[in-house]
């Protein structure tokens, strides 16, 4: 009897363990399709995790859309997604994300709306911070 008793819980502990692996199996696919999504639209997560220290300058600013250009592009190795903080002498003012690059500049947009004034052309950004 007690050999049965040790069967039916050791088949009841598979059955949940076999129900947390299907859980579990459907949560990986769930993430992989989210990387698979993030990498289509900001290239290969690697490019991103490993951002080299850059610096940069606010060529153009756009109020309207709510962008600035870089003075750094494609040859600079910037790449679509990183993201750069903007000051202003010490003065922190916002973040960007890069959003469009080409071979010598590159747009971003606003991340934040925290700024405490407006990004000026002449600010300065790094992918230090």
């Amino acid at each position: 009897q007690r050999l049965e008793d040790e069967q039916i819980v050791a088949r009841q502990q598979a059955a949940d363990a076999a129900k947390e692996i299907a859980a579990m199996s459907k949560v990986v696919k769930q993430q992989a399709l989210k990387i698979e999504t993030l990498e289509k639209a900001y290239g290969p997560a690697s490019d991103l995790i490993a951002v080299k220290a850059l610096d940069t300058v606010v060529t153009g600013v756009s109020t309207d859309v709510n962008l600035v250009m870089l003075s750094m592009g494609r040859d600079d190795g910037v790449k679509k997604g990183y993201e750069f903080t903007i000051y202003r002498g010490s003065e922190y003012i916002g973040k960007v994300v890069v959003d469009e690059v080409d071979k010598d500049h590159c747009t971003a947009y606003s991340v934040k709306k925290v700024e405490k004034t407006p990004i000026k052309v002449g600010d300065r950004g790094t992918t230090r911070f």
